[in-house]
């Protein structure tokens, strides 16, 4: 007699995370994706990792005779997030051009994002919920730290550890069980950690994203804006209003007492803004009480302020500031809602906004309370590209008078700025290097910024190079830095600069990086010395061919 063996069919909802382990897998025939060896196997990494899930619980289901079911869950608060938080990003996107090339790896990230929430969850339970949870997760967590391409694999383990720790650590809460973190507030914090510890922060984005965020003109209004509507649904004014609050309080304490800001070019930094308003005002994993999200915020605005200051105190990178106390203020949601309830806190007869009875009135005071608090902040250059510590001068005014960390932050600042296209900022640095002034002695890093300041346009930066190479044989004249920064010399000459028609002139009398032009260098000496630049006059003085020095007419650099 022939047996026949009884085929098990597959539930229907199996077809989904096949077909986003397949959609994932197509990604990797983009243009982006082929270009970069690394990009690949990180992506055919994440779907050799989904397909061994969808293995494991095939087999699991199989043996148990569980059924797997779906059900479409569309939660207000997902996608109206999702949506405003898709805004930041294209207006960003219009003035970091990284971010541009950022967005097929999001999207790539969102897929997977899909795909393993939907493989663990049914690995824990029956029934797996179809909506938009994954967009905020993904757009938030590459809000503040994203690995480049080269690193990519630690992008997608990073996106699983926050939907592990959502899945995991759970608790009852309001007799339901809920997850205790932030998803990607937790996987921020762990990845954040681990790149302090292993001093290798240099492989992500996190630096570059802190800071060009303000590249978009009125960057702060924009989220701001953004915080309005997602406040406006969700009533989560409170946390953005006493975290804003404790910063500004915290920053004007620190100023009446050192004389100086304590952020460097803004008293609350663009990033942090952000995290204030789309980080840590997750509703689920924030205080329900009014006076527990109160002090919630509080305690957020006065972590990053701690924070910054611990991390400036040990040497490293301070964007991290934001990121690594969100799961610990999670962790404290039960302890704020129970003294929010208490009838100690009500017998104190706190603040009518505080314990009124309708909670969309007391948010809409609240918003009004928060408009008012941020118009203040823009109209006294709290925040805003014409806050005083955006300017280097500042910096340097304070660094010269000795005032707390006004030299370091001087440096800072020249180095956000030389980062973003900053000519002066970038010759700055050169100069300081080259003399040992608040920065160790290093002619060849000062070259490099040297150089950096002339690609950015800057003349003086071309100079700069080119007199290392004439006379201080930093570089040699034949590198393509020196060949480059010569080739400058005209339009710098042309703009009145006589440093440049100097070297110019000198360049053409030995022939370096251009053809040997005798009366060519005499003319162009000639209109140097007549701008007042005393070592062509000299040159002049002693005839063409040599370069005579005299005491104090060496050429300074610029």
């Amino acid at each position: 007699m022939t047996q026949v063996r009884e085929v098990q069919r597959l539930p229907p909802v199996w077809w989904l995370p096949a077909s986003f382990t397949l959609l994932l897998l197509a990604f990797s025939l983009l243009p982006q994706f082929r270009a970069s060896t690394e990009l690949t196997w990180s992506l055919w990494g994440a779907c050799g990792v989904l397909a061994l899930l969808q293995g494991r619980l095939l087999a699991d289901s199989g043996q148990g005779g569980r059924e797997l079911k779906l059900k479409i869950s569309l939660i207000p608060s997902h996608y109206v997030q999702a949506f405003v938080q898709t805004c930041i990003y294209v207006y960003w996107g219009l003035y970091w051009e990284q971010m541009r090339h950022q967005v097929a790896l999001i999207a790539a990230q969102i897929i997977f994002a899909y795909a393993f929430d939907m493989l663990v969850g049914w690995s824990r339970r029956k029934t797996w919920h179809l909506g938009f949870g994954q967009f905020p997760i993904i757009l938030s967590t590459n809000f503040f730290l994203c690995f480049k391409q080269e690193w990519f694999y630690l992008q997608f383990a990073m996106i699983a550890v926050g939907i592990l720790g959502k899945e995991y650590f759970r608790w009852n809460r309001d007799g339901r069980k809920r997850h205790i973190f932030n998803p990607s507030g937790f996987a921020l914090s762990v990845f954040s950690l681990g790149l302090i510890l292993s001093g290798t922060t240099n492989l992500t984005w996190g630096a570059e994203i802190a800071t060009t965020l303000a590249n978009a003109p009125h960057m702060y209004v924009a989220i701001f804006i953004a915080g309005l509507v997602v406040q406006f649904f969700f009533s989560v004014t409170i946390v953005t209003l006493f975290a804003a609050a404790a910063l500004v309080a915290a920053n004007l304490v620190y100023s009446s007492v050192t004389g100086v800001h304590f952020f460097v070019d803004a008293s609350i930094p663009i990033a942090v803004f952000l995290g204030l308003h789309l980080l840590v005002t997750d509703p689920s994993t924030s205080p329900r009480s009014r006076l527990g999200s109160a002090v919630f915020g509080m305690l957020y605005g006065l972590s990053v302020f701690g924070l910054f200051e611990f991390l400036r105190q040990v040497d490293v990178p301070l964007f991290y500031d934001k990121l690594l106390f969100v799961p610990v203020l999670n962790l404290c949601v039960p302890l704020l809602d129970r003294l929010g309830k208490s009838r100690r806190v009500e017998g104190l007869r706190l603040s009518v906004l505080l314990q009124a009875t309708k909670p969309r009135r007391v948010n809409y005071a609240f918003m009004v309370v928060w408009i008012g608090l941020f118009g203040w902040m823009l109209a006294s250059n709290f925040v805003g590209r014409t806050h005083e510590g955006d300017d280097f001068k500042y910096w340097q005014q304070a660094c010269d008078e000795a005032k707390r960390f006004g030299c370091e932050n001087l440096v800072t600042k020249l180095q956000l700025t030389c980062n973003n296209n900053g000519g002066e900022e970038c010759n700055m640095l050169g100069v300081l290097f080259n003399r040992g002034e608040v920065v160790p002695l290093d002619p060849l890093e000062g070259v490099s910024y040297f150089d950096q300041a002339c690609r950015n346009g800057f003349h003086k930066g071309c100079q700069n190079v080119v007199i290392q190479a004439f006379f201080d044989g930093t570089v040699t004249i034949s590198s393509g830095g020196v060949s480059d920064a010569i080739a400058q010399l005209p339009s710098g000459c042309e703009d009145g600069e006589s440093m440049s028609c100097f070297l110019l002139g000198y360049a053409h009398v030995h022939g370096h990086g251009v053809p040997k032009d005798i009366p060519l260098a005499q003319d162009l000496l000639s209109t140097a010395c007549n701008m007042g630049e005393a070592a062509a006059c000299a040159e002049l003085e002693k005839g063409l061919g040599t370069l005579f020095f005299p005491p104090g007419s060496r050429p300074n650099r610029p």
